[in-house]
C-alpha cells in the first residue's frame, strides 16, 4: 500500500481500520436503535432481540456479515447498567466484567 507522498492514503494497517469502522457503526446502532439503518437492520435481521443477541441468519447481506463479524470488538468492552433488571439475562450477558486485576468488591485482607 502507498504513503501519503506516494499517492497513497496513509493507511498502513487497512484490515485494523475496517474492523474498527465498522465496530462503530455497531456501537451507533447500539446508541441510537431508533437511527434509520438500526431499524431497518433490526426489521430485517433480528426483530426479536437485540443487536448483540441476533443470529447471522440465511442469506445476511454483505453490511449485516460484516457488522455481526466486529460484534467481538464492542462486546469486549461492553457491561450492562443493571437498572430494574427487566433486561439482562444474569447468567448469558457481561453485567461484570471480566477484565484481569477487576474485582467487584475488594475487600481488605
Amino acid at each position: 500500500m502507498l504513503d501519503k507522498r506516494g499517492g497513497g492514503v496513509g493507511f498502513k494497517r487497512l484490515t485494523e481500520f475496517n474492523e474498527a469502522m465498522l465496530a462503530k457503526q455497531c456501537w451507533r446502532m447500539i446508541k441510537n436503535p431508533e437511527s434509520l439503518v438500526a431499524r431497518i437492520l433490526k426489521a430485517i435481521y433480528f426483530p426479536n432481540t437485540d443487536l448483540m443477541r441476533a443470529p447471522l441468519g440465511n442469506t445476511p447481506s454483505y453490511s449485516w456479515r460484516s457488522i455481526w463479524n466486529v460484534r467481538h470488538v464492542v462486546e469486549e468492552w461492553l457491561i450492562w447498567t443493571i437498572g430494574n433488571g427487566k433486561s439482562v439475562a444474569v447468567w448469558k450477558d457481561p453485567w461484570i466484567p471480566e477484565r484481569k486485576g477487576f474485582n467487584p468488591m475488594n475487600f481488605p485482607q
